[in-house]
């Protein structure tokens, strides 16, 4: 059941500007899940289940040279970036769920700015993806490299830096679905080449439930997704990162005889 509720986490939350990392790691705390090798090859597997439904519902867009060459551009600061600050992210802020409130409450903030000069015509969302250049490809990657901060979301912030830049909700959302298939990817395989682990029989049945629940979840959501960006604003996902945020503080510092994330 755990397996199968961390496979769901998963899939709901790695494309939704959410952060799917803190979400399991909450997840991870509050069933108590020990500290081990295996859970962590767990949680590192199943995110290659998201991104094979995008490979499955975007299919088409992989193979248009252009667009491959645009994520291309966009995945190569996110890789220096990543690489870089490996062992830094892994030891000091992997888990900080200090900064994990902050940055829930930051970007949520952002979302709200942004869709604020939106809503008071300061800012026109008139750009399609068919107009993405490659300084603007690069543009996008920095900012998912700030993703590797625990809580931003690395769709959320290339939604924000999109709509920034002018460029329609969905078709934001979008481009971040196809450019986590290499971010992903590449993350996904480092972290398991480093793990090294052998899988009993049972890990290899938990391993199994948890990839196939976050394919079969993920591709709900980002079929979902695109449709519901194309009337709808980020307000109701900024809120959910306020409040969440929030909760995380008052559970750390207002309440710590209750708080469970640690």
């Amino acid at each position: 059941m755990q397996a199968l509720f961390l496979g769901v986490i998963e899939g709901v939350t790695e494309f939704l500007p959410v952060s799917s990392t803190a979400h399991l790691l909450i997840a991870e705390r509050l069933f108590q899940l020990p500290t081990s090798p295996f859970w962590s090859f767990f949680t590192v597997f199943i995110q290659l289940g998201a991104i094979l439904s995008v490979i499955a519902a975007f299919f088409p867009y992989l193979k248009e040279k252009r667009l491959v060459l645009l994520i291309g551009t966009g995945f190569v600061p996110t890789a220096v970036v990543g690489l870089t600050l490996y062992k830094m992210i892994k030891s000091y802020l992997f888990g900080n769920f200090t900064l994990m409130a902050i940055m829930f409450i930051g970007v949520g903030l952002l979302f709200l700015a942004l869709e604020w000069l939106v809503s008071t015509k300061r800012l026109a969302l008139s750009r399609k993806i068919e107009a993405l250049s490659y300084q603007h490809s690069l543009f996008l990657g920095l900012a998912q490299a700030c993703s590797v901060l625990p809580g931003v979301s690395r769709s959320g912030i290339v939604f924000a830096a999109g709509m920034a830049l002018g460029y329609r909700r969905a078709d934001m959302a979008l481009f971040s679905f196809l450019l986590a298939v290499p971010t992903i990817a590449a993350a996904s395989g480092y972290d398991l080449l480093k793990s090294g682990i052998a899988l009993t029989g049972t890990e290899v049945l938990y391993v199994g439930i948890g990839f196939v629940t976050a394919f079969i979840t993920a591709y709900v959501v980002v079929r979902w997704l695109l449709v519901y960006l194309q009337k709808h604003a980020l307000v109701g996902f900024a809120a959910y990162r306020i409040v969440l945020g929030a909760g995380i503080l008052v559970s750390l510092y207002a309440l710590p005889g209750m708080n469970m994330l640690k």
